[in-house]
């Protein structure tokens, strides 16, 4: 119904902003905006951008596949929603580690899986509840599209030049 959307909207949002804000201040995106580096309309045009590249290339496959293929498939095959979750959310977690590699070149392994374990699992537990909770996939799409595409917004202005 309406009023289940506007439920779920506002739990995404709200997700949405926990995770999104703490982890734009690891990323580049912080100081670059802190630091007058980047204008309004580079930081409109980019997130805009950003969300767009990150809702095909993470958001909707991820999603699809983690929550609304493996996840459901794992609790009923477990016959529990939440051996389903924490199955799938660690596995939605360590394929992170090489992406980790691949974005921190000086990072060591066990730093990449204690990074993945806990930032990417963790993520994944939030968006795996979300999914069993409203079995909707559109707040986790917003969520996960939202976070990647903010904190990497810095990685998008100066790949395209924005």
């Amino acid at each position: 119904t309406i009023r289940d959307w506007k439920k779920n909207l506002k739990i995404g949002l709200i997700i949405f902003l926990a995770m999104a804000i703490p982890g734009t201040f690891y990323s580049n995106t912080a100081s670059l905006i802190i630091n007058g580096r980047l204008s309004i309309n580079q930081i409109l045009i980019g997130f805009l951008s950003s969300f767009t590249y990150y809702f095909f290339m993470a958001g909707f496959p991820e999603e699809f596949f983690y929550r609304a293929f493996l996840q459901t498939r794992f609790s009923l095959i477990l016959k529990s929603k939440i051996s389903g979750v924490v199955l799938v959310s660690l596995l939605f977690g360590l394929p992170h580690i090489t992406d980790i590699i691949q974005w921190y070149p000086d990072i060591t392994i066990y730093s990449a899986f204690c990074r993945a374990f806990f930032v990417q699992t963790f993520f994944g537990l939030i968006t795996g509840v979300l999914w069993a909770r409203t079995g909707n996939l559109i707040p986790c799409i917003l969520l996960h599209t939202g976070v990647n595409g903010l904190n990497n917004l810095w990685y998008i202005v100066s790949k395209f030049g924005i």
